[in-house]
């Protein structure tokens, strides 16, 4: 979903359905404190597209809740993952995946 500004989209792959439906949070740090700004949960193809917000030069945090992901077929060794980032250009878009396997995961600026 596009902002007026780039806006912040990420996905979760860890393959098949098993990436679908993961609630995901978007915080902003200020001062301090984290302030969650949106929330939505990841599509079929595991991505969420967008969370509707005017994006802002500022530290954000992105916390996966993988709690219920049960398609691992065990208990999550990371029950949530949270990936802090910052953004210095709020008009560039900002792609964050993270690849999701049942003891580890991975992250990266995707295009």
């Amino acid at each position: 979903m596009r902002t007026e500004n780039g806006p912040v989209r990420s996905e979760a792959a860890g393959g098949g359905p098993r990436r679908a439906y993961i609630p995901v949070t978007l915080e902003m740090k200020e001062g301090d404190t984290w302030t969650e700004i949106g929330t939505s949960t990841t599509g079929e193809n595991g991505r969420v597209e967008g969370f509707d917000i005017e994006t802002e030069v500022a530290t954000y945090r992105l916390a996966f809740d993988l709690s219920n992901y049960a398609d691992l077929g065990q208990t999550p060794f990371f029950p949530e993952i949270d990936i802090i980032f910052q953004v210095q250009d709020a008009d560039r878009e900002h792609h964050v995946p993270v690849l999701v396997s049942p003891f580890g995961y991975s992250t990266y600026l995707g295009n």
